[in-house]
């Protein structure tokens, strides 16, 4: 799996970049901590997004669901072929 990360600034503004596990060790200590990391978690969405922490994505016969570590529930839905668009994000609202 591709070790990458979606990261929010605290505040909750909207993702500034992309970072892979290489970049995360670069990012100083000092700014560290003002991030949220959001893991990517290997699944696209029935519209071919990558799926990553936070997302909130519709798993038939679950309905919306909150993707969260160790990404288990999403994986039994990508292996019944049940993985569907991506909603929002716990970030941003709903799209409509």
């Amino acid at each position: 799996m591709n070790h990458k990360f979606r990261v929010f600034y605290k505040e909750g503004t909207l993702p500034f970049q992309h970072l892979t596990l290489e970049d995360l060790v670069v990012v100083s200590d000092e700014k560290f901590f003002d991030y949220e990391y959001e893991l990517f978690s290997g699944v696209q969405s029935s519209e071919g997004t990558d799926i990553y922490e936070g997302d909130i994505v519709y798993l038939a016969g679950y309905g919306e669901y909150t993707v969260k570590f160790p990404f288990l529930e999403l994986y039994d839905a990508l292996h019944e072929s049940d993985v569907g668009a991506i909603i929002g994000n716990i970030h941003q609202d709903k799209k409509d």
